[in-house]
C-alpha cells in the first residue's frame, strides 16, 4: 500500500505533464485554424464585395429598360387609342348623316 501511494502521485504528475502537453498542441492547432477561417471569410468578404457591385449595375440596366419599355408601351397605347377614337368618331358622324 505505500508503495502505490508513492506511485501514484508520480503516475498523476506525468498524466498531468501529459495533458498540459495535448492541450497546448491543441491551442496552436485551433490557431492556425482560426487564422484560417479568418483568411477564407476575407476572401468570402472581398468576392461578396464584388457581387454587389455587380448586382448594382444589373439592377440600374433594368430600371433602365424598364422604363424605357414603360415609354414604348405608352406611345403605342396612344396611337391604338387614337386610331380607334378616329374610327368611333367616323361611324357616329356616319350614323348622324343617314339619321
Amino acid at each position: 500500500m505505500e508503495t502505490f501511494a508513492q506511485v501514484m502521485p508520480i503516475i498523476l504528475y506525468i498524466l498531468g505533464a501529459v495533458l498540459l502537453v495535448v492541450l497546448i498542441v491543441l491551442f496552436i492547432n485551433a490557431i492556425g485554424t482560426v487564422t484560417r477561417l479568418n483568411r477564407l471569410l476575407d476572401d468570402l468578404i472581398d468576392k461578396a464585395s464584388s457581387l454587389d457591385s455587380l448586382f448594382h449595375i444589373v439592377d440600374t440596366v433594368s430600371s433602365t429598360l424598364s422604363g424605357f419599355a414603360d415609354n414604348v408601351a405608352g406611345s403605342v397605347s396612344k396611337v391604338v387609342s387614337r386610331f380607334f377614337r378616329k374610327r368611333i368618331l367616323k361611324d357616329e358622324e356616319e350614323e348622324d348623316y343617314y339619321e
